[in-house]
């Protein structure tokens, strides 16, 4: 197989294949009825996920290829989890993914999705600095949110399930964020660590939702200008909706306060009389994916900004529970 090279910032690149395709991949879309001679095009999108496209006699068709490395971070379980989201989304009418083949037993690295048609986002620019992208996001975030609403977890009619955790409500990126934290060789990781632990009591429980839970400019498909669709929702889970929208304003946040502002105040109008729940947890979670940001600068990228992302990360949770208490 000729080289596929990593392109610069994960953006889609696209090659002619002229030897061997590997064989994992040969195997599974065998699965599909695919022999590989009619495997054309091999294209890098991310974080070894490929673009295959298969020449057909109805013409070519596109599929989503991805290798199943832990070390790379993707397990056959985040797999599972990315189609049980799908079936979510599918009773949702929202455009879904389809897990085509994934078979342990036989074949364990690697998984074929259907390729959701559009533009990916990132590709050229961050498609989360365009305020009026954001807002056409943030209008598709709502309707997920609110068709999927639940009072499972308000503190005032139902109590929160006990957890082996200090914190009375944890989900995945606080606990992940206090992991990750602990391992990294910085200043202050212990008063971090424990500073999100406090600050996530003081969350203001309410309206939880199925939400993305990792929504970023490459987790995004234009099927027309108009049209945001989200795409791997491997991290998906029934949370604060306040997560997608920290995730959502992260980058206005950080490089254009102006528009954060006015983007912000027009996305609490769409969410009505759940926008005191935003309001109030919006820096907590602001504060988590700072630390995030910066602990993947530091450990992936050596990003320069990577500390002083993580010290911008910290002063948000302090200034969360300062008003919170």
């Amino acid at each position: 197989m000729s080289k596929v090279e990593r392109p610069e910032n994960n953006r889609f690149v696209k090659g002619e294949l002229r030897e061997e395709l590997p064989t994992e991949m040969v195997e599974a879309f065998l699965r599909l009825g695919i022999e590989k001679e009619k495997i054309r095009f091999l294209g890098l999108m991310r974080n070894r996920t490929y673009r295959v496209e298969v020449a057909g006699d109805e013409g070519t068709k596109s599929f989503v290829y991805k290798e199943i490395s832990a070390e790379h971070g993707r397990t056959i379980i985040d797999i599972i989890q990315d189609q049980n989201a799908s079936r979510i989304l599918e009773q949702l009418g929202y455009p879904a993914r389809k897990l085509l083949v994934l078979e342990p037993n036989i074949n364990p690295k690697c998984a074929i999705f259907n390729l959701i048609p559009g533009e990916r986002g990132g590709v050229n620019q961050n498609e989360l600095l365009i305020p009026e992208r954001v807002l056409l996001i943030a209008k598709d975030l709502r309707s997920t949110h609110q068709a999927t609403e639940t009072d499972f977890y308000n503190q005032s009619t139902v109590a929160i399930p006990e957890k082996d955790s200090e914190v009375s409500y944890q989900d995945f990126c606080i606990g992940y964020a206090i992991n990750d934290i602990g391992r990294l060789d910085i200043p202050n990781r212990e008063q971090i660590s424990a500073l999100i632990k406090e600050s996530a009591g003081h969350l203001a429980r309410g309206k939880f939702s199925f939400i993305h839970g990792d929504i970023n400019q490459f987790n995004i498909v234009w099927k027309n200008p108009e049209r945001p669709i989200l795409i791997d929702w491997g991290y998906s889970e029934f949370g604060d909706f306040t997560r997608d929208i920290a995730n959502l304003l992260l980058h206005l946040h950080k490089d254009r306060r102006g528009d954060f502002e006015a983007v912000l105040a027009s996305i609490l109008q769409q969410y009505g009389d759940r926008s005191e729940q935003i309001n109030r947890n919006l820096k907590f979670y602001l504060g988590l994916r700072y630390l995030t940001y910066g602990r993947v600068g530091l450990v992936r990228a050596g990003d320069p900004t990577a500390l002083k992302k993580i010290e911008q990360g910290y002063s948000l949770l302090k200034e969360f529970i300062e008003e919170s208490t």
